[in-house]
């Protein structure tokens, strides 16, 4: 019996316009009903998901909200925030160094803004990026989450972040990936375009799995959906993992099951065919 189901938001729950369907808001509510535990498991910070969160009413339905892929957990009924190890300032310098000669653009959070930045000789990367970045749904979609500052690398300041996220061609995240060293820092992919860094300690399914310690939740009772790489600890962990019919190559590999893409609202079909059965 399912007690947990948790879900990745970009291109997992949110089709391609950033937008949750009838059908999906429809099922998720039956869960919520059948007193199924909520989780939504993201890359994202708090402030760029809240308003997919307050569309869901995940704080009245006391959901539970994983962002920055583990790093943050908010546990909305009990009016908590759990934040796992952050990379500090001497982390931060050390991964932009490594990545100070290649062709790409990093993006840092920081509470309610994002950082741009690039090698100082590459900077017309990251101008290029961020123009990009505006013409996106994901960046217009909350109010908070709109500050946008363009530094080279050597300019930034910061004490902490939850992760580094690099955008660029599959080779050079590669290299940049080997230089890395693995005893600290953790790579995952969302796209072959798109690597995040954090701190060793931080993935979906760590989080996943102190969430159901915390309610007395086996694996075995976790169904979980996500599409790209960063989910896969979260699908790894889960008794069941499903992965969207769009998912990176990888992610179909290692999952238990596929459902329909998120544009054909493949979570919202899959629930409903696992209600159907449980209730017949």
């Amino acid at each position: 019996m399912i007690k947990l189901i948790a879900m990745d938001l970009d291109g997992t729950l949110l089709n391609h316009e950033g937008k949750i369907s009838k059908l999906t808001h429809h099922v998720l509510q039956m869960a919520h009903q059948a007193n199924i535990q909520l989780v939504i498991c993201s890359g994202r910070p708090y402030e760029a998901a809240e308003e997919v969160l307050h569309s869901l009413q995940f704080k009245e339905k006391k959901g539970i909200y994983i962002g920055m892929n583990g790093q943050m957990i908010h546990i909305f009924h009990q009016n908590k925030v759990i934040e796992m190890p952050s990379l500090q300032q001497h982390h931060i310098q050390e991964i932009l160094n490594h990545a100070d000669n290649a062709l790409v653009s990093a993006v840092i959070y920081d509470k309610n803004r994002y950082i741009i930045s690039a090698p100082r000789k590459n900077m017309w990367i990251a101008y290029g990026f961020s123009y990009l970045q505006k013409c996106s749904w994901i960046f217009r979609q909350n109010d908070n989450f709109q500050e946008r500052i363009l530094i080279p690398f050597n300019q930034i300041q910061l004490k902490s972040t939850g992760k580094i996220c690099f955008c660029g061609l599959p080779s050079t995240l590669k290299k940049i990936e080997k230089k890395l060293n693995s005893d600290l820092y953790s790579c995952v992919y969302v796209s072959p375009i798109w690597m995040e860094c954090q701190h060793k300690e931080i993935s979906k399914g760590a989080a996943l799995e102190f969430i159901c310690e915390m309610h007395h939740i086996s694996a075995e009772e976790v169904l979980a959906f996500g599409d790209g790489e960063n989910d896969l600890s979260m699908l790894n962990y889960a008794g069941t993992g499903v992965a969207m019919k769009n998912a990176m190559k990888s992610v179909k590999q290692a999952a238990d099951d596929i459902c329909p893409s998120n544009q054909q609202d493949g979570v919202a079909k899959y629930l409903y065919h696992y209600f159907k059965i449980v209730t017949n």
